[in-house]
Parts: structure tokens; C-alpha cells; sequence
């Protein structure tokens, strides 16, 4: 298990309440989560060149909005991610 059943819970209030205010519809929904991450894709990378040591926060706030995407499609979280460490440690191996 990667993550706890009390943060898999919390993810799934955060979802809700997202899906609700951001669209209803998977379609909708997932436009504005992907908007979302773009934009904190960019100001991680701010933050960082400027050495504001938020870009911390903001990179948690990345992987709840990744997280969240994930619960969308209904996808296990424990077995994506458990798979993409796998898959980055070939990769990195390969190397």
C-alpha cells in the first residue's frame, strides 16, 4: 500500500468538492484539472529558479491535482504508482 486509507479518503472528499465546483462531466472535469496542472507545472518552476523555497508546496499541490486526475478514471492510485516506479527504475537502470 502506497498511500494511507485516511489520505485516500481526504482525495476522495478533495475530488468531490473539485468536481463539483469545476465540472460535473469527466470532460469538463479533466480540462480543468490538466489546466490546472499546467499552471503549477510553471509556477514550480518559478519558484524554484527564484529559490523560494514554496515551490515545495506547490509541487504537493501538483501531485493532489495528479492524484486526482487518477480518481477521475477511477484508477488505483497504489497500483499506478507502484507500476511507474517500476517503469522509472528500468528506465534509470537502463541507463
Amino acid at each position: 500500500m502506497i498511500i494511507s486509507k485516511t489520505f485516500s479518503d481526504k482525495l476522495k472528499q478533495i475530488h468531490a468538492l473539485s468536481k463539483n465546483i469545476n465540472g460535473k462531466s469527466t470532460k469538463k472535469h479533466t480540462k480543468k484539472l490538466l489546466k490546472m496542472i499546467k499552471e503549477h507545472a510553471k509556477e514550480i518552476e518559478l519558484l524554484q529558479k527564484d529559490n523560494n523555497s514554496h515551490f515545495l508546496t506547490e509541487t504537493g499541490d501538483l501531485i493532489v491535482l495528479c492524484m486526482e486526475l487518477l480518481e477521475e478514471y477511477n484508477v488505483s492510485i497504489d497500483e499506478t504508482l507502484g507500476k511507474c516506479c517500476k517503469r522509472f527504475e528500468n528506465k534509470l537502470n537502463a541507463l
